[in-house]
């Protein structure tokens, strides 16, 4: 008995241990699956997080209208996004519309705009790459002082710089009466012409194009510049944060579309 009991004794304790380290291995391997599957859960997230980004189509807004600027800018603005390597769309809707959507999240940006500080609020305006002018348009029969206009009744766009930047100088009272803001370039010259207006503030490119559809006699017409008026493609700054060094590859991107153009 006492050779047996030992005996017996010490392989219920072998038993034992191989047991428990079965156990802890049965542990360490069970540890070892959840956090396999746990990182492949994450390596396709991950992957599913890549891939919409990189599949993410940028959204660019400018006048539906179709002004001569916006075609001017146009080419140059599918030239540099495809230079940059970004799928893209352009989508054509009133111009008030384009800017006020751009705010909000709607697109990713929108063109052709001249700089004000309104828009610099929530967007960053790109190189420019087209060059404007405002012009005071009036009637030939007009008398108009460059140094005498405050007591003139001034159109303008609605949504454009030249309205915002008339409705300015009302506020400092360099004009006198209110700013009418008109839907439409015809709108507006139809107002001048029938002596609702005094002065229409136009740029060069609209004003030539409107005054063919509409075969008005330009030399019914005098035009004064007001101001010459660099124009460029607005990113939004939402759009711009979540896409770091985008705005450094466009304009790299445009300099280079501009180069060859000339």
């Amino acid at each position: 008995m006492s050779v047996i009991i030992p005996s017996f004794y010490e392989k219920a304790v072998q038993c034992r241990a191989r047991l428990i380290g079965n156990t802890r291995q049965e542990e360490q391997y069970m540890r070892f699956r959840i956090t396999l599957i746990a990182l492949m859960l994450a390596t396709v997230v991950l992957y599913s997080s890549f891939a919409q980004s990189e599949q993410q189509i940028i959204k660019l807004a400018t006048q539906r209208a179709g002004s001569l600027l916006t075609t001017a800018g146009e080419p140059l603005v599918h030239c540099a996004m495809g230079k940059a390597n970004m799928p893209y769309e352009i989508i054509k809707v009133p111009w008030e519309r384009a800017q006020r959507d751009t705010e909000q999240g709607l697109f990713d940006g929108f063109f052709m705009a001249s700089r004000n500080s309104r828009r610099d609020e929530y967007a960053t305006w790109s190189t420019p790459f087209v060059t404007i002018q405002w012009l005071y348009v009036v009637r030939k029969d007009a008398e108009i002082f460059l140094n005498h206009l405050s007591h003139l009744q001034f159109a303008a766009n609605l949504g454009s710089a030249r309205l915002a930047w008339l409705e300015e100088q009302y506020k400092q009272g360099k004009l006198n009466k209110t700013i009418n803001a008109v839907d439409s370039n015809k709108q507006a010259l139809k107002m001048l012409i029938n002596r609702r207006i005094d002065v229409a503030l136009m740029n060069n490119l609209d004003l030539n194009k409107t005054i063919k559809q509409r075969s008005i006699d330009p030399l019914n017409l005098k035009t004064f510049v007001a101001k010459e008026k660099p124009t460029a493609l607005y990113f939004s700054k939402l759009f711009l944060d979540a896409n770091a060094g985008f705005l450094d590859k466009f304009n790299a991107s445009l300099l280079s579309c501009i180069k060859e153009q000339n």
